[in-house]
């Protein structure tokens, strides 16, 4: 078996799956606060990480006895890359359009979490994508920065046109989502000509009604890792 361990933002989730093929066994998800709990996996034979949150590795090193954190260049020994700052590239990027490879040679990843992120993998060419704040964190950020708005929860507004202010609120965070992304996407279309586009991440299902033609696949980054580990000689 191997436990494979994505620390992302905002929470860690992991799963355990069996070797030969990628198959969830097991899968769970935790606050970064309640990483202790994954010691009761220690004796797995592998652990794999992926993490963008280097502040917490040190303690992931100790919980999980010395597992593998996969890098950037780990990656880059299945997709190529045209980026050109990979030092500041979050592994997780990488690891989607890994996943996506799956799917086709070309496409567009839209990962919606703390951020975010558009991907745009060109004939298995990573080349970059777009980050702007995530529905979650806009909701925080109307909370902390306008006194007189309430804090509401990231959900699919009951109608376009906000009739009260809770309305107004949700209609402005779900749908500047919703129109960037398909605004990006159309944009990358005219551009490269993609017709795959893969959705994923932690709030994606909020957002799949709205992109019908879209694939929606949350285990897209622990395809990924799986993949990278399967091709590594750790």
């Amino acid at each position: 078996m191997v436990l494979l361990v994505d620390v992302g933002n905002s929470a860690v989730k992991w799963v355990i799956s069996e070797i030969g093929r990628y198959r969830p066994l097991q899968k769970g998800i935790l606050k970064h606060n309640q990483i202790e709990e994954l010691r009761k996996f220690k004796e797995i034979p592998h652990r794999v990480v992926a993490s963008v949150k280097p502040s917490l590795n040190p303690k992931l090193a100790e919980v999980l006895n010395n597992p593998i954190f996969v890098r950037n260049e780990d990656c880059l020994h299945l997709i190529s890359s045209e980026y050109e700052t990979p030092h500041t590239l979050g592994v997780d990027r990488l690891l989607n359009a890994i996943g996506g490879l799956h799917y086709a040679n070309s496409f567009c990843v839209v990962s919606f979490g703390t951020a975010t992120v558009t991907d745009v993998v060109i004939e298995k060419t990573f080349l970059g994508g777009a980050i702007f704040l995530g529905i979650e964190k806009h909701l925080d950020c109307l909370y902390t920065y306008a006194e007189q708005l309430p804090m509401e929860k990231a959900q699919v507004p009951r109608r376009p046109i906000g009739m009260n202010t809770k309305e107004c609120i949700l209609s402005g965070a779900f749908y500047s989502q919703v129109f960037a992304v398909k605004g990006l996407i159309n944009f990358y279309k005219k551009l490269y000509g993609i017709e795959k586009v893969i959705l994923t991440g932690g709030s994606a299902e909020v957002f799949i009604n709205q992109f019908e033609t879209f694939f929606l696949d949350k285990e897209l980054l622990f395809k990924g890792l799986f993949k990278v580990f399967m091709n590594s000689s750790y």
